[in-house]
């Protein structure tokens, strides 16, 4: 193993949550994956952190509300916002000379990747903006993902850890994922998983461990995780191929669960062929997307659209399962103007979230906000074409699909709401959870829908 740590040492912490038969479910904390124990940051995380976490928070809330205070008060009297999206309206008319005046004057006037939340989105935005008008986008992006220098995957896992602390999108989405899964492998001696987008596989370990302590023992587990090459996909795929099968394979080997795992990298998921995921009859098979079916093009870019034949494919695996998250954005117009402007709502809220509730100089959140939300932000504003990969959509945009190739919803397991009811209190007081319908559940930070994760499987022929 990487840096000497040894799975075997490893004790999950773990959660106690009733289910509707009064059962106990076990839900190991993302926090301490053991998936993440490459960090050595994290064994600095002992239980008094662990302890002292929220409050922490609170006091970074209050010290970022103190230092961005007259930063702030500057940003909004100059309306960084208003001259941000009045050079995009002006790129969108083709008037450059008009967007260079204003985008000088929001680097001049306070745009920072060091400052307070809107500061840090306006200056994302407004580098992006700048490699748009230059021209060479898409050339810029192809160079910039396929560098040396992005960051490790220790780095990029001590970014995702400290997500996970700090916002409850990620560990929301992979509880609502698994219980629905555990639910489907009830009594199942095999178990297919197809992840589309695995990437460092951190979803997994919670449920092999869940079913590891299972009643009448453990299924056999396969994994297929399906990721895009290193020449589309810009979070480095291939230093993360060989380490996700080592960690799982290790966590299972650990708790005696049986397991195998398969990896397809390609940049067409709608053209992977049935034949390669070896799928038996004897087994219940499971999709599982979290975020990464955006990544897909849609009838926008393409026709026919990949992204529905991505569906429809899934759907002829006739799957017992599918389980998928979803970014509840709608930055995907082929219309410049109004896609600058709904993804900007969306990062700088996003930012929002950031600024609130990690300190200011923390090394994780910046080289999240730079490797992470700054590419997609460089993607959605400079890049068109095929080379335009951050592609979201509504939940309801995404339910229209769903319905329309063949599949059916399904209601949220109570269990399920319950214990994301009790994971939202250990975050802070602005972000809040509804479901909708009973069938998607939302996560939100002050009002506006982030984040959705819905289940489904193929209607029923009448």
């Amino acid at each position: 193993m990487a840096d000497g740590i040894s799975l075997t040492a490893v004790k999950p912490i773990v959660n106690k949550v009733k289910d509707h038969d009064g059962q106990d479910i076990s839900l190991v904390e993302n926090t301490n994956l053991p998936a993440e124990l490459y960090a050595q940051h994290f064994d600095e995380c002992n239980s008094k952190k662990k302890r002292t976490l929220l409050s922490l928070s609170k006091e970074a809330t209050k010290n970022v509300q103190r230092r961005g205070k007259k930063d702030e008060a500057h940003a909004n009297f100059v309306d960084l916002k208003g001259l941000l999206l009045g050079s995009a309206n002006a790129v969108g008319q083709g008037d450059m000379k008009w967007a260079m005046e204003s985008l000088q004057r929001v680097q001049k006037e306070g745009a920072s990747p060091h400052g307070s939340g809107l500061q840090r989105a306006v200056y994302y935005f407004s580098e992006a903006l700048m490699v748009r008008i230059s021209g060479m986008g898409n050339t810029f992006y192809r160079a910039i993902a396929n560098t040396t220098q992005l960051p490790s995957p220790l780095m990029m896992i001590k970014a995702y850890k400290m997500m996970f602390e700090a916002c409850p999108y990620v560990k929301i989405g992979y509880h609502f994922a698994n219980q629905y899964i555990l639910k489907a492998a009830s009594g199942a001696s095999c178990l297919h998983i197809i992840d589309y987008g695995i990437l460092y596989g951190f979803q997994w370990p919670c449920l092999l461990y869940a079913l590891a302590h299972r009643e009448g023992g453990p299924p056999f587990v396969r994994i297929t995780g399906i990721e895009f090459p290193p020449s589309v996909c810009d979070m480095n795929p291939t230093a993360t191929t060989e380490g996700t099968s080592c960690r799982l394979r290790e966590y299972c080997k650990t708790y005696n669960v049986p397991f195998e795992y398969h990896a397809i990298s390609t940049s067409k998921w709608e053209d992977i062929d049935a034949s390669l995921l070896s799928i038996s009859e004897n087994e219940v098979l499971v999709l599982n997307s979290f975020n990464r079916l955006d990544h897909i093009h849609d009838e926008v870019v393409a026709h026919p659209s990949p992204r529905d034949q991505l569906l429809k494919q899934m759907l002829r695996l006739k799957p017992h399962l599918l389980v998928m998250g979803s970014m509840n954005a709608g930055h995907s117009s082929p219309f410049f103007a109004p896609r600058f402007r709904e993804a900007f709502y969306y990062y700088s809220n996003m930012f929002d979230v950031l600024h609130t509730t990690i300190m200011n100089d923390s090394p994780e959140r910046l080289m999240f906000e730079r490797e992470l939300m700054g590419r997609a932000i460089l993607n959605v504003v400079a890049c068109e074409g095929t080379e335009r990969v951050e592609l979201p959509e509504t939940y309801k945009q995404w339910q229209m699909r769903m319905e329309r190739v063949g599949f059916q919803q399904l209601p949220i397991i109570p269990s399920v709401w319950q214990a994301s009811k009790s994971l939202m209190m250990g975050y802070h007081k602005d972000f809040n959870l509804l479901h909708e319908s009973n069938k998607w559940l939302l996560v939100g930070w002050r009002g506006r829908t982030m984040q959705a994760m819905s289940a489904w499987r193929p209607q029923k022929i009448q």
